[in-house]
């Protein structure tokens, strides 16, 4: 039965139209079940991804490893599972296997250039650019182990601990994250701990010289040593810390954290006993510890080892919040500016007391060979001046003219009449040309066998009042058949 429409053709009958909606649906729910297994076969395998990441944040990476290979067996063609296992091996820093894995997928090729990368740097083995790759692979045992060395010389303990108490976990057996405790032990101060595990891992000898060193310490903290004393037996410890130390292989040093104590306490007693040469030490206790204690004690080492400028501007810069400290501090840089100038003074005082005594003392012996006799001085003329005949002069004229006008004492027209012979003196040598050349090489012209440079005999004064020179004869007669000598002592 054919049914006509208002279209052109004849409509097929219901029948077939069965046939083709049957059909239909087949393919249909074909399509509808292979979409299905798609999104299930997806479901599956993000679970057992998220099983993985699971295992992998419990720390359980071998159960991680395996799921991951279970999954390979299925999905191993599959991009997301790729990319997946691919974080997880660069994770593990495994990056040899990445790249021997996706070296050929083009879609990797980021990762891929990564993980040479990352290759490099763990072949370096250089600790700090190792330490870099914890966020690319926080379970990789060289990486955790380089960045927990580079917390623990750094001294950030608090992140040293959290990754060591993360690498025990994932690698319990592994001695190296066992060393790293100990070593955090010492430098968290908590040393029965640290002396206990360093005995347990064969150090025995270390261990007994750390006990004893720690003992030695104790006791003179807790001694009635006056400061200075305490100063003596700190040094003395310090340099037996410094022997004992160079004899380990720890790094960072297990006695780092004692070394601090002891220099706190040195530095203490030192500043208290009022010692020089603290500097160093307390700069160095200060870098380690940024407290007001120790800007305390680096201020006053400086203050004892005369570097008041630095001592101020540090004192300024810092800010002492505890009054006590800050006062104190006040108070002896003033006092130690005083003591400086005060010495400045008497150093000066002294080198003018000696001037005075070269100048006065045996016959003017350290008279200045340019005018020894002070005949270009009288003349005007300043200090290192060689005038020729008509500037001497000229001079002489002035030096006349000037006197002549001023109105005068009678005392002062005797001194006048006593320097007027001086300069007239010095007029006839200085115009007279040999007689200015010897004058200027240090000769005195009326002298010549004088010297040059002396007023007088530089002896003279030294043996005035000895009189005459005398020959005292303590010779006498024969004695026992030797010939008798006389010897003479000349004064």
């Amino acid at each position: 039965m054919t049914v006509r429409g208002p279209w052109k053709g004849e409509q097929k009958s219901s029948k077939f139209f069965g046939i083709v909606d049957l059909r239909k649906k087949m393919v249909f729910k074909a399509v509808l079940g292979l979409l299905l297994g798609i999104v299930k076969a997806q479901i599956d395998l993000a679970k057992e991804i998220f099983k993985a990441e699971l295992s992998i944040k419990s720390g359980n990476l071998s159960e991680a490893e395996s799921i991951y290979k279970e999954i390979s067996r299925h999905f191993r063609d599959n991009d997301v599972f790729r990319s997946k296992y691919a974080e997880f091996l660069m994770a593990k820093g495994e990056y040899d296997e990445v790249i021997k894995e996706f070296g050929r997928d083009q879609g990797m090729k980021e990762k891929i250039k990564r993980a040479h990368e990352c290759f490099s740097i763990l072949l370096s083995n250089n600790i700090r650019l190792i330490a870099t790759l914890i966020k690319e692979s926080p379970y990789s045992r060289p990486v955790l182990e380089s960045y927990i060395q580079v917390c623990l010389i750094d001294e950030r303990l608090e992140e040293a601990e959290k990754f060591i108490k993360k690498s025990r976990s994932l690698f319990p057996s592994r001695p190296e994250f066992i060393h790293q405790e100990m070593q955090l032990h010492f430098l968290n101060g908590t040393f029965s701990i640290g002396i206990k595990m360093l005995s347990d891992l064969g150090y025995k000898e270390m261990a007994f010289s750390f006990r004893n060193i720690l003992s030695a310490y104790e006791k003179i903290k807790e001694s009635s040593l006056g400061s200075r004393d305490k100063y003596v037996r700190l040094d003395k410890l310090m340099r037996s810390i410094s022997l004992v130390e160079s004899d380990s292989n720890f790094f960072p040093s297990i006695f780092s954290a004692l070394k601090l104590n002891v220099i706190f306490d040195l530095c203490r007693s030192g500043v208290e006993g009022g010692m020089q040469g603290l500097s160093n030490r307390a700069r160095y206790l200060y870098s380690k510890r940024n407290n007001e204690d120790t800007m305390y004690l680096y201020i006053m080492a400086l203050v004892f080892d005369g570097d008041i400028e630095e001592a101020e501007e540090k004192y300024r810069l810092f800010g002492f919040r505890n009054a006590k400290l800050r006062n104190h501090i006040a108070y002896r840089i003033e006092t130690a500016k005083m003591e400086r100038e005060n010495a400045r003074r008497e150093r000066e005082e002294k080198r003018h007391r000696r001037r005075r005594h070269m100048e006065d003392g045996y016959g003017g012996m350290a008279r200045n060979k340019w005018d020894f006799l002070g005949y270009y001085k009288l003349l005007g003329f300043k200090e290192g001046e060689k005038p020729d005949e008509k500037e001497i002069k000229k001079a002489y004229r002035k030096t006349v003219v000037e006197n002549k006008k001023k109105k005068k004492t009678k005392q002062q027209e005797k001194e006048w009449e006593e320097t007027f012979k001086k300069v007239n003196k010095a007029f006839g040598v200085l115009t007279d040309k040999k007689k200015r050349e010897m004058y200027n090489k240090g000769i005195d012209p009326d002298n010549p066998q004088q010297p040059s440079g002396f007023g007088s005999d530089p002896f003279q004064k030294m043996f005035r009042g000895f009189g005459d020179f005398e020959v005292f004869d303590f010779g006498g007669g024969r004695r026992g058949g030797r010939r008798a000598t006389t010897t003479y002592f000349y004064f």
